[in-house]
């Protein structure tokens, strides 16, 4: 009897002989089954969905044989009833259609790619595939989600439409628009080994990355499986928890956040070549200003220090939304939440994906992992006769002491540290491009961290307790002017 098969047995009441004893067909058989196949396979899970081995691998080993299976001929692939088949088929897991798509669209990323040139043909679908996944995932084979599933698509849809729209505001999706960093790569290969890294990261790894960060939708889906109906995990997907809710609360303050910074940074580079946010219509300084940066004077650039007043320098005179000239000299924006990160936007970024992932997490986590894990029966104070019984004894039974690592970290977290280490490439580059670019860059990375605001301010204590006085002056006025702290960093 194979694992499966057990929990299969398990679910039906009828099937199990409550006053039998350990007799074939009674719990206590059941369990001590299910205990055995656990030695096997399943000892350090807390549940056999969180086991690459119990449905992900299978499913795509099986891969080959399942798309045998639908498409027999070529023409099969022209036949709509084929791709139907192959969807809805009982011997298929949504994995293996997930996989059939993230094919699909690598192809054609791949061929759009050498049709066109672009290589930001990915670029365009980045905002829309992870819920693309999850929606498969979550609705797969017509489901009703169970209430955790519904929230946790919901994010992802949230999560899509921040990003959409920050997308359109900065024109990612015009014909033949490309990331600005795809030519200087380019530029930096020759044709085969550009070519190679096409055909192995732009068009197929970066869409199995974007597939992969949907997992955590596909291993609560799969809790709905007929064989774990009396195997639920400590927070069934059935409810939501206060710990729901605050996940929930934190990935709309992680937007919130994205959405104020991207704000910030459209706001300075429509100012840099004097339009409004949407880099639309021009801006208007007000005319005392505009005579301060001719060289005139005016009462707009008197400031007062140390009881004196003086006229302080064009460059530090706030022109349009506390931007100043020094701020367009210098090319990149250092201020609001910028002052604090040199990349806000990318830090939530990543927070995101581990938002998600840990929905997986408070699914499965005891009540009190590091004080009573594996010492409280589980079911304690149920019925054991009830299907609530049953479940917790066999649980109890399959996984009696899994290592407390195991409810913390599992395989789905490999969506998240993908995206984690991408994100920190690409940002280097990026930040390498920047660096080369604006002569006050490197004075930038010296003072503000790369994504942690608390970086900032341990470098702050350092440059003001540490550092000369001449080497911190010299640095802060090439990043945020002669301001001070409080207009620096407040837009």
């Amino acid at each position: 009897m194979g694992l499966l098969d057990l929990f299969t047995t398990a679910k039906s009441p009828t099937s199990v002989n409550f006053a039998s004893g350990g007799r074939p067909g009674s719990l206590d058989t059941v369990a001590q089954q299910a205990a055995a196949a656990a030695a096997h396979s399943l000892a350090y899970f807390p549940h056999p969905v969180l086991d690459p081995r119990v449905h992900v691998l299978p499913s795509l080993q099986t891969f080959p044989a399942a798309v045998r299976a639908s498409f027999p001929t070529l023409l099969s692939y022209a036949d709509p009833r084929a791709y139907a088949h192959f969807y809805s088929s009982a011997n298929t897991d949504a994995i293996q259609s997930a996989t059939g798509i993230c094919i699909a669209f690598s192809v054609y990323v791949y061929v759009m790619q050498q049709i066109t040139g672009n290589a930001s043909q990915v670029d365009g679908l980045w905002t829309f595939l992870p819920v693309i996944y999850a929606t498969h995932f979550a609705f797969y084979g017509g489901t009703i989600p169970e209430p955790r599933v519904l929230l946790l698509w919901s994010l992802y849809v949230a999560w899509s439409v921040r990003l959409t729209y920050n997308a359109i505001r900065r024109g990612m999706f015009k014909k033949g628009e490309e990331d600005y960093r795809w030519p200087l790569l380019r530029a930096s290969m020759n044709r085969l080994t550009w070519e190679i890294f096409t055909i192995t990261f732009i068009a197929p790894a970066q869409n199995v990355l974007l597939a992969i960060t949907a997992l955590p939708v596909y291993v609560l889906t799969n809790l709905s499986r007929p064989e774990y109906a009396l195997l639920q995990p400590t927070r069934p997907t059935s409810t939501l928890t206060p710990a729901d809710i605050i996940l929930a609360l934190l990935l709309a303050a992680n937007l919130s956040v994205q959405f104020i910074a991207d704000a910030q940074q459209q706001l300075y580079q429509g100012f840099k070549r004097g339009l409004d946010i949407n880099c639309k219509n021009p801006i208007t300084i007000p005319a005392d200003k505009l005579l301060l940066l001719n060289g005139g004077t005016s009462p707009a650039g008197v400031v007062t220090r140390n009881g004196k007043a003086g006229q302080q320098h064009p460059d530090n005179v706030p022109l349009y939304k506390g931007f100043t000239n020094g701020d367009k000299k210098r090319g990149f924006v250092t201020r609001g939440l910028w002052a604090w990160s040199r990349h806000p936007n990318f830090a939530c970024e990543q927070t995101t994906w581990w938002i998600f992932y840990a929905f997986t997490v408070i699914t499965f986590l005891p009540p009190s992992l590091f004080v009573d894990l594996g010492t409280k029966p589980a079911g304690a104070g149920i019925l054991p006769h009830s299907a609530a019984g049953i479940a917790a004894k066999v649980t109890q039974a399959v996984y009696p002491h899994p290592p407390a690592w195991t409810y913390l970290l599992n395989y789905t977290a490999i969506g998240a540290l993908s995206m984690n280490l991408l994100f920190i490439a690409s940002t280097r580059y990026s930040e390498g491009v920047s660096a080369a670019k604006y002569p006050a860059y490197k004075s930038y990375q010296k003072r503000v961290g790369m994504f942690l605001p608390i970086d900032t301010l341990l470098r702050g204590v350092y440059y003001w307790f540490v550092a000369p006085d001449n080497v911190r002056e010299t640095v802060e006025a090439e990043v945020w002017g002669e301001l001070g702290s409080a207009e620096k960093k407040a837009l």
